[in-house]
C-alpha cells in the first residue's frame, strides 16, 4: 500500500498527534524470592516429604521394640529417645549407643539407615536436577535482575520493544 505524501510513517495518521506511552514504574520495596522458593519448594516438596516420613516411621518403630537397660530389666525407648538416636544416626550414621540395644533394634536401625541413605539420594538429586532446570536458573536471573534495578539509586527509563532490545 502506497504511504500518502502527507504521512512519513505507516503507522500514523498525518494531523494526529503521537501519544507517549511513558509510564513511572514503582518497584516493590519488600524482597520477593517467591517464584525462586516457590519452584523448590514445589519441586522438594515430595523429597522432604519421603525424608520426613522416614524419619517418623524409624522413630516410632524403634520405640516399639523390646530393649534392656544397662541391668538386663526390659525397657522400650521412650519416642523422645528413640527420635533422638534416630537423629544422630542419620545425621553421622552412628555416635554412640544410649543403652545396650537387642539384635532387633539394631537390625531396627541397620534398615532405617539404608532406608534413610536412600531417601536423602533422592532427595540430593532432585535438588540437583532442580539446579540445573532451565526455568530456575532463569527465575534466579530475573530475580537477580531485579534485585540489580532495585539497587539503583537514580532515576532511570526502560525502554522495550519488540525486537531484539525487546527480546532482552
Amino acid at each position: 500500500m502506497p504511504l500518502s505524501p502527507f504521512s512519513e510513517r505507516p503507522w500514523g495518521r498525518p494531523g494526529l498527534a503521537r501519544v507517549s506511552r511513558r509510564q513511572v514504574v514503582e518497584i516493590p520495596d519488600e524482597s520477593s524470592n517467591t517464584v525462586v522458593l516457590f519452584i523448590l519448594m514445589r519441586r522438594l516438596r515430595l523429597p522432604l516429604l519421603i525424608l520426613l516420613a522416614i524419619l517418623t516411621i524409624s522413630t516410632f518403630g524403634l520405640s516399639q521394640i523390646d530393649g534392656v537397660d544397662f541391668d538386663g530389666n526390659p525397657r522400650r525407648l521412650t519416642v523422645f529417645e528413640a527420635f533422638y538416636f534416630m537423629t544422630y544416626t542419620a545425621a553421622t550414621v552412628g555416635y554412640t549407643e544410649l543403652f545396650p540395644y537387642t539384635s532387633a533394634q539394631r537390625l531396627w536401625v541397620t534398615g532405617s539407615i539404608y532406608v534413610g541413605v536412600l531417601g536423602w539420594a533422592y532427595a540430593l538429586g532432585t535438588f540437583f536436577s532442580i539446579i540445573g532446570d532451565p526455568a530456575f536458573r532463569a527465575a534466579v536471573g530475573v530475580e537477580r535482575f531485579r534485585r540489580a534495578v532495585h539497587r539503583i539509586n537514580e532515576p532511570f527509563h526502560i525502554i522495550a520493544g519488540f525486537g531484539n532490545a525487546g527480546r532482552r
